[in-house]
């Protein structure tokens, strides 16, 4: 096999695992970690952050799963009532409010467990403004011991 066909064929090889790649993060089947934070029990949550109103409507809709310790956390410009909806979400989610105390030091200041998709166009709201959202798959949160006063902390 003469060089330029052998590069040519890892040209299109390179181009199909792109393409590949991006399909696999679009639906979600992979996911892109920002940022690691460690809970309480020593355990972490690698979650991909949503910053932008683009990111933040869209969340994790149109997902079809996450591993267990993998998340979203949504980041709002100021505290206040952000309300939360499953719009195009396919599972169940926790849901954590939190505020943030010393820099990357975050406590929860309300829960929803096991938000179910099927309740949209439903609005979670918290009971407490908080900056910060952070969404889990249904049932971490109570199988890691995460409730009202836990405290989150990036991991360094």
């Amino acid at each position: 096999m003469s060089i330029k066909i052998r590069i040519a064929a890892v040209l299109v090889l390179l181009v199909f695992l792109g393409a590949f790649m991006a399909v696999l993060r679009h639906t979600g089947a992979i996911q892109q970690t920002d940022i690691i934070v460690r809970m309480e029990n020593g355990k972490e949550l690698f979650l991909s952050v949503a910053a932008t109103d683009a990111k933040r409507t869209r969340g994790l809709g149109g997902r079809e799963s996450m591993r267990e310790n993998e998340g979203m956390l949504f980041v709002f410009p100021k505290r206040d009532f952000h309300g939360i909806w499953m719009k195009g979400v396919r599972f169940p989610l926790d849901i954590l409010w939190l505020t943030e105390g010393q820099e990357g030091v975050f406590t929860v200041v309300d829960t929803k467990e096991n938000a179910a998709p099927e309740t949209y166009p439903k609005v979670f709201l918290p009971q407490k403004k908080a900056a910060y959202v952070v969404e889990l798959n249904g049932g971490v949160a109570r199988k890691n011991g995460i409730a009202i006063g836990s405290v989150l902390t990036v991991k360094e």
